[in-house]
């Protein structure tokens, strides 16, 4: 743990303009390299290993698929509410007015925030997709599908572990959303 306090951390981050070489930073910029990788990995692998969509030209077949997929990121929320539950957590934590939650729930809660946050980026995005794209391309629908859950998972669990290493999770789960609404502008545009 670095000696820096949150006012020094401010501090030099907006006067030293060696900030990014930082040893925090750079922490998260492994971490990141790291969540490139495993966006990689995991894209080739469900490429590879879920079978292909038969859609054609219908508009019903289409939705229904889609159906399908928007399923995985309501379930990632769910579960993430699910985990939020004071129930569950200290006794005093019953009352969110005392701020008695555990670091666990904490956790949870940000992930939950987090997820939200993704899913609404995602899901419009997917409908996008699964409207535009050409039937010979709807394969890519149930792998960008898969990998945003599986990195969602990472996310959360890696959060738990150690705070910089939620971007093994974070950077697959927004390259996969980067990537869908590229490929919309390019079914649009091109």
């Amino acid at each position: 743990m670095s000696s820096i306090t949150t006012t020094d951390r401010e501090t030099f981050a907006l006067t030293n303009p060696l900030a990014l070489l930082h040893p925090d930073r750079l922490e998260t910029m492994g971490w990141m390299a790291g969540g490139t990788l495993i966006n990689l990995g995991l894209a080739a692998g469900f490429w590879y290993g879920l079978p292909d969509p038969q859609v054609g030209e219908a508009l019903s077949t289409r939705l229904e698929h889609l159906a399908t997929y928007a399923l995985v990121p309501g379930a990632a929320v769910l579960a993430t509410v699910c985990s939020c539950m004071r129930l569950f957590d200290t006794v005093h934590a019953m009352d969110p007015l005392t701020q008695s939650e555990s670091t666990f729930y904490r956790i949870n809660n940000r992930v939950l925030t987090n997820t939200v946050e993704q899913a609404l980026i995602f899901l419009p995005v997917l409908l996008a997709l699964g409207l535009l794209l050409d039937p010979s391309l709807f394969r890519v629908l149930p792998v960008l599908t898969a990998v945003w859950g599986v990195s969602r998972a990472i996310f959360w669990v890696a959060y738990q572990l150690h705070a910089p290493a939620r971007s093994l999770g974070m950077v697959p789960t927004l390259t996969t959303s980067v990537v869908a609404y590229g490929l919309v502008a390019y079914t649009l545009f091109a």
